[in-house]
């Protein structure tokens, strides 16, 4: 548990950090500043209708840029979401560091992510291309670090943080090469 919980404390800070952005809240911002060990800046760019995946995604995108990947964002979340925010933060945190780090080693990198709006239903597709294809772990990808006991913790945790809402994660292995976690999540709270 305890390096489920460190796993993504960097994540949910620099979330937090950066909804902090652009509002009177300074002493919130410095003191979030003073956890993460640094300031995150970033460029308003990707708008899906939700505050804090706006967030993550325009942290993502600005890594990508400075890295000279392409990355798309298409799509928008609807207005109600049957999942704490915490949990879609682990979520698109840790598909999308493995995304970014995957593709950051292939010549052409890239990351694509789109939602779409089924009913009751939301789906996130994070899409990748990686330098070698990844082998399949239980629910979710092996890693291929060389610290197997303090990696791989992140896919486990997009799963359960899907499934504590009902949701479900699937990743689909492609003869291309190409990695997708589809990421399936309620779209409307239960009345």
């Amino acid at each position: 548990e305890l390096r489920k919980f460190r796993h993504d404390y960097i994540k949910q800070i620099t979330t937090l950090q950066q909804i902090a952005e652009g509002t009177d809240m300074d002493r919130v911002r410095v003191y979030l500043e003073q956890i993460a060990g640094e300031k995150i800046k970033s460029e308003s760019f990707f708008l899906t209708n939700h505050l804090v995946c706006d967030a993550i995604l325009n942290r993502y995108g600005d890594a990508c840029r400075k890295q000279k990947m392409k990355i798309s964002v298409e799509g928008k979340f609807p207005e109600h979401l049957h999942i704490p925010e915490v949990d879609l933060c682990v979520i698109l945190t840790n598909g999308l560091q493995n995304a970014f780090e995957a593709a950051s080693f292939c010549k052409e990198g890239e990351i694509s992510v789109k939602v779409e709006n089924r009913e009751n239903f939301v789906t996130i597709s994070i899409r990748n291309s990686p330098l070698q294809k990844p082998q399949r772990q239980g629910d979710g990808l092996a890693t291929t670090k060389d610290d197997k006991r303090n990696h791989g913790i992140g896919t486990r945790n997009m799963a359960d943080a899907a499934r504590k809402s009902g949701g479900m994660v699937e990743w689909n292995l492609e003869e291309e090469g190409y990695v997708t976690a589809n990421i399936l999540i309620r779209g409307k709270k239960k009345e």
